[in-house]
């Protein structure tokens, strides 16, 4: 009985680890890896003067992941190795004369899903960790959901649509984008306890949940979380008398995640500061979100995909693609008949409209060149997008 009513807790976790586990078959069944090494062999030298089998040289499927193979991955694996042979991953030889490797955040030595390196051979290890932040994402959205009152089922399928939504499907490669966006639903679950509680464990369950999602290796989704932990407390606290120390105690949570994850945050923003990036941003139609694209969360493709070659929008498609699925809009639409009567339902409503407003102003952030904003597409603002819809 005991384990039946065990079995029966757990089902929703085997239901969103089966339902990832379909999605990336690929990986376990044809043993395929989720990383674009057709780009090696397709563009670079000495691998490019070797045919392998094809006519001309290797087809690339999709040229806009370049970052992944070129960048990305060797320096992940880079600082998992030195970690593993018990040095701090502070340098990387093989980039010019050398580069910061600790204090790049792309780099993400101490990312809470490297265990898996210490597992598995590289390989492996990293479509196991691809796959994670999938499910992360959706189980820490069915917590969220189930929170707020959500019906087990309705906050299954929910984890599993902003599992699966645009930003973390366009931005799944990269290792580390989708991660942190996966840490914004428990982090909006810890505030929520939080203020309504005010027990201690679920405070430093927001340190230590910062902590994690800024060790991710994506800094600028950390920035449009505190947008969405704002939000969350500005609903929370009206009229709450105690809302002045609810505040401070909320904000020394903050702190103390910020202060945890110091050796990361310090040596980071001091190469940000240093790199050619502060003068030299992306352009500036890149700073903002264009309306042309709204589209594209009815229809990603409408404007054509890069692997097809047939893209001809504005920007390239991994901007501002924010598609969620149309069954997903279709039964966000449905829900607004309940927004005067479900908190939860007005915060998702005004978060949407606040990070499309966001992303429409984001060429004032680009010209201001503010830290972790100025020199990074408003494609990092469709974490927030997902999950209100959700």
């Amino acid at each position: 009985m005991k384990l039946k009513k065990l079995l029966f807790k757990s089902s929703p976790l085997f239901i969103i680890l089966a339902a990832v586990l379909v999605f990336f078959w690929p990986v376990w069944l044809q043993n395929k890896v989720p990383l674009p090494g057709d780009f090696v062999v397709g563009v670079y030298f000495p691998w490019l003067d070797y045919k392998w089998g094809y006519e001309v040289v290797v087809p690339v499927k999709n040229p806009i992941m370049a970052d992944v193979v070129s960048f990305t991955y060797p320096v992940q694996t880079l600082a998992v190795d030195l970690l593993k042979k018990g040095e701090w991953p502070l340098w990387n030889p093989y980039i010019l004369g050398g580069t910061p490797l600790l204090a790049n955040f792309q780099s993400a030595p101490f990312s809470p899903t490297n265990f898996v390196y210490s597992l598995f051979d590289k390989l492996t290890g990293w479509s196991i960790q691809i796959i994670l932040q999938h499910v992360l994402a959706a189980i820490f959205t069915f917590i969220l959901l189930r929170h707020w009152k959500v019906s087990k089922f309705g906050s299954i399928f929910g984890g599993l649509i902003f599992a699966f939504s645009g930003f973390n499907l366009l931005w799944s490669q990269w290792s580390g984008h989708a991660l942190a966006a996966a840490f914004i639903p428990l982090l909006l679950f810890f505030e929520d306890k939080w203020l309504s509680t005010r027990k201690i464990r679920f405070g430093i369950g927001i340190s230590v949940v910062l902590t994690l999602q800024i060790l991710s290796g994506y800094p600028q989704v950390i920035f449009y979380t505190v947008i969405a932990m704002g939000l969350l407390w500005v609903f929370r606290i009206i009229g709450d008398k105690k809302w002045v120390v609810k505040t401070l105690l909320l904000g020394g949570f903050g702190v103390l995640g910020l202060g945890l994850a110091a050796f990361q945050i310090l040596p980071g923003t001091e190469l940000l500061s240093l790199s050619q990036r502060e003068v030299e941003p992306h352009p500036f139609e890149w700073a903002f979100f264009p309306w042309s694209k709204v589209i594209t969360f009815l229809a990603p493709d409408y404007f054509g995909n890069h692997a097809t070659q047939n893209y001809w929008g504005p920007q390239d498609y991994t901007s501002n693609t924010g598609f969620v699925g149309v069954v997903a809009i279709v039964l966000a639409g449905l829900s607004l008949i309940l927004w005067r009567k479900v908190l939860p339902i007005q915060f998702a409503i005004l978060l949407l409209i606040i990070s499309f407003l966001f992303a429409s102003l984001r060429a004032l952030f680009h010209c201001r060149q503010i830290k972790f904003t100025s020199n990074s597409p408003s494609s990092s603002l469709m974490s927030l997008t997902s999950p209100p819809i959700v």
